[in-house]
């Protein structure tokens, strides 16, 4: 029989997909896995076990975070949950908490919001906007937002649109006071009280509904007579027509689109004026005002301010065509379609030079990029090689990076509580996908970056109650568990552990794991080792990394489907303290150590044999101990 070494140097692909088995034709095959689950990928080719999560507080229900950063060194975590909003520090401290607010547990993964400095705005179709502002360093307020009015208090700059037929006319009872609109065909619904409604470009404001052709209104500005006249329309953003269902700020304007009766229009405010949308004579810092006019009807679901403005709908994507260090104005604006995808309602994130935004039908993760030889945007699929991983994601997230490490990641929240995790370096070609999980039962509901800083919302079970948790991901390897708290004392028992009470945890002192122990009602944990002063507990969960088929190309041509044996695995490692290869552990202390200082990390090649052979022979790394761990590249040694 003959043998061959296989050397794999990177896995930068990530896991792949089950049908890529027989791709043996493909570069990623080879720097790729048939599983990698719970793994961070490395710049360098590597993979390490992925960061564990600190515990930071027990929020008052599911949530979803939201990033706000007024400078580097003040940035908070907002944590939006049923009618409520919760101020949290980087350390996990409540800060402010803001109750009766206008939104649902059902619409929080909908809501869109964008800041300026200490001003945060928050659109949903079926909520008026909202303002969330910092008033000092540890105050916010919440209003809702209100289009800015002519000195007098009248006109109101705000969009308006006729929703109702062109030739449907309007009748005023009077020019002023309390009068009747009358439609000479039916339009108004109950929802139309507050809203505006100009009649001759003269405001009213509909106070109250008698049926579908006639309302009751308060006359703001003198009308010009009590004739019929077709010259009327209606606010864009109300209550009756639904309000915006996007937000973003660009070259110094609010920009608002994605209301659900005018699902294709969007608005920008007057320059510098966020709150002032006045068309007034179409001059360059006065209001944009656009309708997208294409072979559908596009819902614009995001609006993604970078090198262009980019429009996602939920049939296409668009951008406005400028010449180069040109300002949009009402003048120059108009939308040119560049792809046909459509975007789902999850949030696009811009990451390493393009925008990755989740295709409509849910099954796909594109990257919109700009090719200057085209002059263009493509959007091609980044997701090919791993669509497995996505299983209805419901919210998205991404991270250039921290102060100890450099990778760039975008985050997938799956419906099912994982979340699919895209590593990228396009220069480097680099570009791979894993799967990140907690323990069994547990559920990732929200995950957000704040600079450097990665968050998740993290549904668990404790002591049969369910609690939802905010927690950290750490920012190097030195936390290996989920939910984690390290914990001082001395003797056999340390408390502190309220968060877990009731629950089975790992525990490590001195780099060593001490194994599973259950928590006390009261939080307290008891160990039989000495001279313990420091004592981690939380989560264990498992780092699982299969490797595709081991093949090999002969003069015969590919092995595959041909019976074959793993003879041999050597595993380059790093700072590793715990390994398992098919079953059989890394020893890791031998019987000349010092058993009073804390194990040496492993940076060398270890060797591990098998028995047994296969026509699709893979090896499985685990590790059992929620250690350190890093492999830098795996050799196999095949007998065919």
């Amino acid at each position: 029989m003959a043998r061959v070494r296989l050397v794999q140097t990177s896995f930068v692909r990530g896991e792949l997909d089950p049908f890529m088995a027989g791709r043996v034709d493909l570069e990623s095959y080879f720097n790729g896995a048939s599983v990698c689950r719970n793994w961070l990928l490395l710049d360098q080719g590597g993979l390490m076990r992925r960061p564990g999560t600190e515990y930071k507080a027990t929020l008052p229900g599911t949530a979803r975070l939201i990033p706000f950063t007024f400078s580097q060194d003040e940035r908070y975590l907002f944590a939006l949950s049923n009618t409520r909003l919760d101020v949290y520090s980087m350390a996990g401290a409540v800060i402010a908490s803001i109750t009766s607010c206008p939104w649902t547990t059902a619409q929080l993964y909908a809501l869109d919001f964008a800041q300026y400095g200490d001003t945060m705005f928050l659109v949903h179709q079926g909520m008026p906007i909202q303002k969330i502002v910092r008033t000092s360093a540890t105050t916010f307020s919440r209003t809702a937002f209100a289009f800015e009015a002519h000195s007098s208090g009248y006109p109101i700059y705000e969009p308006y649109f006729k929703f109702a037929d062109e030739a449907i006319t309007i009748t005023p009872s009077a020019t002023t006071g309390s009068v009747t609109l009358t439609l000479s065909a039916a339009h108004w619904v109950s929802a139309h009280v507050g809203a505006h409604v100009r009649v001759a470009e003269k405001t009213c404001t509909v106070t109250g509904y008698t049926n579908s052709t006639v309302v009751t209104a308060t006359v703001n500005e003198t009308l010009a007579s009590t004739a019929a006249t077709a010259v009327w329309d209606e606010g864009v953003f109300s209550a009756a027509q639904g309000y915006p269902g996007c937000v973003e700020l660009h070259e110094q304007r609010l920009w608002l689109a994605g209301s659900i009766n005018y699902p294709s229009f969007i608005a920008a405010s007057n320059s510098t004026a966020f709150q002032k949308f006045d068309v007034g004579t179409g001059a360059a810092d006065e209001s944009i005002q656009y309708a997208i006019g294409s072979d559908g009807i596009n819902e614009i679901r995001y609006i993604v301010s970078s090198r262009h403005l980019q429009i996602f709908t939920d049939i296409g994507e668009f951008y406005p065509p400028l010449a180069s260090g040109a300002a949009l104005t009402p003048d120059t604006m108009s939308f040119r379609r560049q792809t046909r995808y459509g975007a789902k309602r999850v949030a696009p994130q811009d990451l390493d030079g393009a925008t990755l935004f989740l295709q409509s039908t849910g099954n796909a993760v594109r990257e919109f990029l700009y090719e200057d030889v085209a002059q263009a945007y493509t959007a091609e699929a980044i997701s090919i090689m791993s669509p497995h991983l996505l299983d209805s994601p419901i919210e998205a997230a991404s991270q250039r990076g921290n102060n100890t490490r450099p990778e760039q990641n975008a985050f997938f929240l799956n419906a099912d509580g994982t979340i699919a995790v895209f590593h990228t370096a396009r220069g480097q070609d680099i570009a791979g996908w894993t799967l990140w999980s907690s323990r069994t039962g547990d559920a990732f509901v929200s995950v957000q970056s704040v600079g450097e800083h990665l968050f998740a919302a993290v549904r668990r079970s404790i002591n049969g109650s369910t609690v939802y948790y905010l927690e950290k991901f750490s920012d190097d390897d030195s936390v290996t568990l989920d939910s984690q708290k390290t914990i001082s004392g001395s003797g056999a028992t340390f408390t502190g552990l309220a968060h877990l009470a009731g629950e089975s945890v790992y525990l490590i002192a001195n780099g060593v794991s001490l194994g599973p122990h259950t928590v006390t009602a009261a939080g307290a944990v008891t160990i039989a080792e000495t001279g313990v002063t420091s004592l981690k507990a939380g989560f264990n969960y498992i780092p699982t990394l299969t490797t595709m088929p081991a093949d090999a190309a002969t003069r015969a041509g590919p092995q595959t489907g041909n019976v074959r044996r793993v003879l041999r695995a050597s595993l380059v490692l790093n700072t590793a303290l715990s390994v398992s290869v098919e079953g059989q552990e890394m020893i890791v202390r031998q019987v000349t150590d010092d058993l009073s200082e804390p194990p040496a990390p492993i940076t060398d090649s270890k060797d591990f044999y098998f028995r047994g052979f296969s026509r699709n022979p893979t090896i499985t790394i685990t590790q059992t101990d929620p250690l350190s761990l890093r492999i830098l590249a795996l050799a196999l040694e095949l007998v065919y």
